[in-house]
């Protein structure tokens, strides 16, 4: 089985070759195309067969490098296995009596010499030829793309980058999960029905109870995340800082006034999705990055009263921004806030804060409410999946500490305690990789499909919700109608 790694090891050599030899690696991109099994769609202009001046520019230039190299010709098509019997060669290479040793033309070719005018027998020779020879195979593609190159120029079109092809294997599985399938406990789920139906009922689904409940009165904003069906893939740290603590006190009068208790170490990380959405024309894929703020440690000397003795002291979903994040302690309510901004160690994050910020700035210089724009800073932000996005994502280093942490604390949720992306991919050579694209990709693509799997698993437990929080509202029969022909659509 190919590994991650070994994929991506591959992809980082084509690249190179795109930069260091460009016609070797548009030799590769048709050659790919042209694969008897792609599914790769033709580019305009581009035809299956070269000309007959293309293919004797493409025997010549192989024959040429079978002379320099000492090499005969029924060796290397018996290597390329360009054909079933040595009867077959002849198609594939030129004679010395009509090419001299640089690959010049001697004599006209008669109109009955037949030259084979398909591209992957001459590249399967070059790459035999490499091997033979010990001659550098990057060197030789980019000679034979040289003398084809008119024939290649359409498939520059199909020359598309690695994170563009995972950004269309990710993006299938949204008209996947679209169709009726069948769930993890073997009955059919339907996830377009699932959207219309929380739509139409009006609730969300709480991870926390794996029920259906009502939508808050208020509404809030978060871009869908409360809605989708999605896994989390990883956690990463965006932000760190001092934060100020308080608590509150009621004074005679009955009113309550706060008590500063000092400042804490906080840590801002972001917990990211691969979520199922609805869509215009379906469902679609996109990615959420959900914040969380952890404290750690205690508040120095001279603080008002006591909050933890080291450690991850609590953890709380949103970041301490402007209005400041409140939870409960041992029955008190308390409050934390950065004063200034933290210190970012993601520039994604970074623009999405600063830019939340300004927001809030022009609301309330003009007396608007700038409560939306405060809660798109504590919400789940939503990022449409693309090649670059998917670039910036899985460029980073792999890092589990805060999965470690999330799994260790007692109050972390339900849907933060299983992430979907496989342990450290193990190699051909017997070594291992933990890297967040290897770890991703075989995620996707591996024999295990772990994110597939965990992605079914999140429809059938959304939709099973539904299912018990229609049954309680619905009509009997007509509950069980809609059951019915749920399945006669799977």
């Amino acid at each position: 089985m190919t590994t991650g790694t070994e994929t991506v090891e591959r992809l980082l050599r084509e690249a190179l070759m795109k930069t260091s030899h460009p016609e070797a690696h548009l030799l590769t991109v048709a050659e790919a195309v042209l694969a008897p099994r792609s599914d790769e769609a033709m580019p305009k202009g581009a035809s299956r067969k070269m000309g007959k001046t293309e293919a004797f520019a493409a025997a010549a230039a192989v024959t040429r490098m079978m002379q320099m190299h000492g090499l005969t010709p029924s060796d290397i098509c018996r290597e390329a296995k360009v054909a079933n019997q040595a009867t077959g060669y002849y198609p594939f290479y030129l004679t010395p009596a009509e090419v001299d040793g640089s690959g010049t033309l001697l004599a006209s070719l008669p109109r009955s010499r037949r030259i084979h005018r398909g591209l992957a027998p001459y590249v399967r020779m070059v790459r035999a030829i490499a091997v033979r020879s010990g001659a550098s195979e990057a060197d030789l593609l980019q000679e034979l793309g040289l003398a084809v190159a008119s024939y290649l120029a359409p498939f520059v079109a199909a020359d598309r980058s690695p994170w563009d092809l995972i950004a269309e294997d990710v993006a299938l599985l949204g008209p996947y999960f679209g169709k009726v399938r069948k769930g993890t406990d073997g009955d059919p789920v339907d996830m377009r029905r699932y959207f219309s139906d929380a739509e139409r009922m009006n609730v969300l689904f709480d991870p926390a109870t794996a029920r259906m409940e009502p939508r808050p009165d208020r509404s809030h904003h978060d871009n869908g995340f409360s809605s989708s069906a999605c896994v989390p893939l990883h956690a990463r740290l965006v932000a760190s800082g001092q934060v100020r603590c308080w608590t509150y006190d009621e004074g005679m009068d009955g009113d309550r006034f706060s008590v500063p208790l000092g400042w804490m170490q906080a840590s801002v990380f972001e917990v990211f999705f691969l979520g199922i959405v609805p869509d215009k024309r379906g469902l679609r894929t996109v990615l959420f990055a959900e914040p969380w703020t952890a404290t750690f440690g205690d508040m120095g000397p001279g603080r008002s009263r006591p909050w933890g003795d080291g450690g991850l002291t609590d953890l709380m979903r949103g970041t301490p921004l402007t209005y400041g994040l409140g939870l409960v302690r041992d029955g008190e309510p308390h409050g934390l806030c950065f004063d200034d901004l933290p210190r970012f160690h993601c520039p994604d994050y970074e623009r999405h804060v600063r830019d939340g910020l300004a927001g809030i700035e022009h609301y309330q210089a003009n007396e608007w409410d700038p409560s939306p724009c405060h809660d798109a800073l504590q919400a789940a932000r939503r990022i449409d999946l693309d090649a670059d996005t998917l670039r910036r994502f899985l460029g980073h280093k792999a890092d589990d500490s805060w999965q470690r942490q999330l799994a260790a604390f007692a109050d972390t949720p339900s849907h933060l305690r299983s992430f979907a992306l496989p342990g450290a991919i193990a190699l051909s050579d017997g070594g291992s990789s933990d890297a967040l694209a290897d770890r991703f990709r075989e995620g996707l693509l591996g024999d295990g499909q772990e994110i597939v799997t965990a992605l079914m698993d999140a429809v059938t437990k959304r939709v099973r919700a539904m299912d018990a929080y229609l049954a309680e509202r619905t009509e009997g029969e007509r509950f069980r109608r809609d059951r019915y022909r749920r399945l006669m659509r799977s």
